[in-house]
């Protein structure tokens, strides 16, 4: 790591490793080495330490990023956990899914090993479909938290209330997806074709040309779904 960082520095006194400024002095003589490096420069680093220790079963923890990415070598392997993380918050890494792909039995076999220790959830699975799971998970988690956003700016723009008055309803929504599948508990003007409701909402977006855009897309999307649904209820009859 060539830059200052803070919680590196706090992670090297928890486990006391050793800490290098730069790839020329660093040490890679071991049996499993980690690349946790943005997914631009896996394969830049994955070269230089195959290099280094030929040996070595490299991993990356990428959801977008193939296996061919470590190199032509036929000892790599991917450790990718399917949750997001943040130094605010502490996961509990029993609950977290995490997707392990091998180049060969061995090296999959050591992954499988060192993603027991961290979870029961572990699923083999192929780059392209991890790329896939990956593009769900950006509309799960990264496009949901932008939204919940935008919900927190508009309950807080008359600064009476803050945002976190949001959450009952976010905790009951994400709750009813442990029983039932999105489709089977959608609610709201959308679902009911209540036009007067979601015109008077646009109303109040008039100034935010954007947010509009959002609220007509995602009305529409729900209304699609909708007669999707009937139309599957009404071949089942």
């Amino acid at each position: 790591n060539h830059k200052p960082n803070k919680n590196l520095n706090l992670i090297h006194k928890q486990f006391r490793f050793k800490v290098f400024s730069n790839f020329q002095n660093a040490e890679f003589n071991a049996d499993m080495i980690f690349l946790c490096v943005p997914d631009s420069q896996i394969d830049k680093t994955a070269k230089f330490i195959g290099a280094k220790n030929e040996g070595a079963l490299l991993v990356h923890c990428s959801g977008s990023t193939s296996i061919r990415a470590l190199g032509a070598s036929n000892n790599s392997a991917v450790f990718y956990p399917l949750q997001t993380f943040s130094t605010s918050s502490t996961a509990n890494w029993k609950n977290i899914p995490i997707l392990i792909e091998g180049t060969n039995e061995k090296s999959l076999l050591l992954i499988r090993e060192i993603a027991s220790l961290f979870s029961k959830k572990i699923f083999k699975i192929n780059s392209e479909e991890r790329m896939k799971i990956h593009l769900a998970a950006v509309f799960a988690n990264n496009f949901s938290n932008a939204l919940f956003q935008i919900a927190y700016d508009i309950i807080e723009e008359n600064k009476k209330l803050k945002g976190n008055i949001l959450l009952p309803l976010i905790e009951e929504t994400i709750n009813k997806l442990k029983h039932h599948n999105p489709k089977e508990v959608q609610t709201g003007p959308a679902k009911r074709g209540d036009e007067k409701v979601e015109n008077d909402h646009l109303k109040l977006l008039t100034e935010r040309a954007e947010l509009q855009k959002l609220y007509n897309l995602f009305s529409e999307r729900i209304k699609q779904n909708q007669h999707h649904s009937k139309k599957i209820l009404k071949k089942k009859n």
